[in-house]
């Protein structure tokens, strides 16, 4: 912005929306439980996710019944991804508590975020695990834990036309001193080439070997990692022998158009 002084808080004007094409982006995840010696992505789904090489429309469903559209609990949700050409693309469900709900009218390839719009209760919020899936009860794509009215997942794809600008990584576990954490973050290029042979390719952005229990990580890029939709930024956690591990990671940057 012409004329900013040193002092200026860059991520405070973005928020402002005084950087024109300029979002800020921040994801967190969790995973409660990875099993010994095993690798999953940081989110709350307990299997690992399918990434759709086809758009497909979405469906939401709970554990609860009163998670519906009259009823205590969640009634609207929205979800937040990329549609079937990879651009950004937001669209509200309306819950039908444990029955699935009308499909939604855009088709997705990726779900970045969902969270709780409308409860039936003044400060209220799911009352039961929120699962959204491909419709007629397929893959799940996101998941809002009981009571949280978000998702909890690292992941993240940036849509086409647009460029993430990552600036911070950022993990914590509950792991005992004897039981220490591994973890990287990677970014998957080219992800709208679904067919062999494909354009871009898994790549490692920045790693963690060997953190402590109960030790909180965070690393600060001195030079921003700059990732150019459409692709998708992943972190991946492995718990070492000796029982599993529960993990939170994230990461925060900058979302500019092109």
């Amino acid at each position: 912005m012409p004329g900013r002084s040193f002092a200026t808080d860059y991520a405070l004007e973005v928020s402002l929306g005084n950087e024109t094409g300029t979002s800020n982006v921040e994801k967190f995840g969790r995973n409660g439980g990875i099993a010994t010696n095993t690798t999953e992505e940081v989110w709350t789904v307990s299997t690992d996710r399918t990434t759709l090489s086809v758009a497909a429309t979405l469906e939401a469903i709970s554990s609860d019944g009163n998670d519906t559209a009259a009823g205590s609990g969640a009634q609207i949700i929205t979800v937040e991804g990329v549609d079937g050409s990879w651009n950004a693309v937001s669209e509200d469900i309306t819950m039908a508590g444990a029955s699935a709900s009308t499909a939604t009218s855009a088709s997705f390839f990726r779900v970045n975020r969902a969270f709780v719009k409308q409860t039936g209760t003044y400060r209220g919020n799911n009352e039961g695990t929120i699962t959204i899936r491909v419709s007629s009860a397929g893959s799940t794509q996101a998941q809002i834990e009981l009571g949280k009215g978000q998702t909890e997942q690292s992941h993240y794809t940036v849509p086409t036309g647009m460029t993430l600008h990552m600036k911070c990584y950022w993990l914590s576990n509950d792991a005992s001193s004897t039981r220490n954490l591994d973890s990287e973050i990677y970014q998957f290029t080219g992800v709208d080439d679904v067919a062999t042979s494909f354009v871009g390719a898994k790549r490692k952005l920045h790693g963690v070997t060997g953190l402590g229990g109960g030790i909180p990580y965070q690393h600060k890029f001195e030079n921003i990692k700059k990732v150019s939709g459409p692709a998708d930024v992943v972190i991946f956690a492995t718990a070492p022998a000796g029982g599993s591990v529960s993990v939170e990671a994230g990461f925060c940057g900058y979302l500019t158009t092109d």
